[in-house]
């Protein structure tokens, strides 16, 4: 509720100079919840969730704004790297003024949406219901264990990475992830910002 991000916009702006940092503290959040009939979701920033359908049909749904500037950032990092003549994970510091840059469009309409001290660009998430009697399961995890299908690959759609989640568990999927992190540990053949990003998994099946 905008009135619980009130009291922790209040908390946060008692702290001495808390206004002059210039890198908040900002967070993603996916949350599911079941009402009425429906299963009702809420998505903010780089957070992602997969419904499965009892028809097979399976619904990805996520916030792309944030992923956008990233993609620009990792140009700026593979150039860095390049020009520099080192992998691209220790061209990491040189693209922070890029990183902090994007970070001031947190909260603004031509940048990206994040949980932070300000109920701003709340409304921007990405919100819906789907009836409840047409849904199997889901799936709902960090941009972390996104990279599992859009950056490593080790599944080729959403469709496969929710059966496996389904009939083999989290703990193997995870697994199967750092096992890619480990055969690229210098980020050179799949460009991201470090070796291993945080990883949440949440997993749901409707009876």
């Amino acid at each position: 509720e905008q009135k619980t991000y009130l009291e922790i916009a209040e908390k946060y702006n008692s702290f001495p100079n808390a206004q002059k940092v210039k890198d908040k503290p900002s967070a993603a959040i996916a949350v599911a919840r079941i009402r009425d009939g429906y299963l009702e979701y809420f998505v903010l920033c780089d957070a992602v969730m997969i419904v499965r359908k009892k028809n097979g049909e399976c619904e990805l749904i996520t916030d792309a704004r944030l992923n956008v500037l990233d993609d620009i950032n990792f140009e700026h990092m593979k150039r860095i790297a390049k020009e520099k003549g080192i992998p691209n994970k220790d061209a990491f510091e040189y693209i922070k003024p890029y990183i902090l840059e994007n970070r001031y469009k947190m909260n603004t309409p031509d940048g990206y949406a994040a949980l932070a001290h300000t109920t701003q660009e709340l409304d921007s998430a990405v919100q819906g219901n789907i009836p409840l009697e047409d849904v199997a399961d889901f799936v709902i995890f960090s941009d972390g264990f996104a990279e599992s299908f859009d950056l490593f690959a080790i599944y080729s759609s959403v469709d496969e990475l929710i059966a496996d989640v389904s009939e083999n568990g989290i703990e193997q999927a995870v697994e199967k992830l750092h096992r890619e992190h480990d055969k690229d540990p210098d980020c050179n053949i799949y460009v991201r910002n470090k070796k291993c990003d945080d990883i949440s998994v949440v997993y749901g099946r409707i009876q």
